[in-house]
């Protein structure tokens, strides 16, 4: 066995070995964009959800619904826990059934805000 048959036989090893370390590289340079795009998007919509969080609980507070009223202002002053968070939701939820509410838009705005809180999104 001389040279010739070495390389021959190791020929399309090394190709694959060459192929496959190719497409691993490529996979973490496509990850890596994906991410920085991700962190890029979620920066240009967090002054988005920042005016939601703070400034539509202004918008729904009533005289009818003190307890929901309670749980707004927490939203907007940051410390609403998660289980106040899923009440809140609750809550909405029943708000956005009522025919007559003209603040459906501002109930989804919120409700979206709140699934993401609940969910740990930031």
């Amino acid at each position: 066995m001389d040279w010739h048959d070495i390389l021959a036989i190791l020929s399309p090893t090394i190709t694959l070995f060459i192929l496959v370390i190719g497409g691993v590289v490529s996979y973490y340079a496509m990850y890596g964009e994906l991410k920085n795009r991700i962190t890029r998007l979620e920066t240009q919509m967090q002054p988005f959800w920042t005016i939601i969080e703070k400034e539509i609980p202004k918008l729904l507070h009533s005289p009818h619904t003190p307890e929901i009223d309670v749980l707004l202002d927490k939203m907007s002053q940051g410390i609403l826990t998660i289980e106040e968070a899923k009440d809140l939701r609750n809550r909405l939820k029943y708000e956005l059934e009522i025919p007559d509410s003209g603040k459906k838009i501002a109930i989804i705005l919120l409700l979206t805000r709140l699934d993401q809180i609940i969910n740990g999104v930031k």
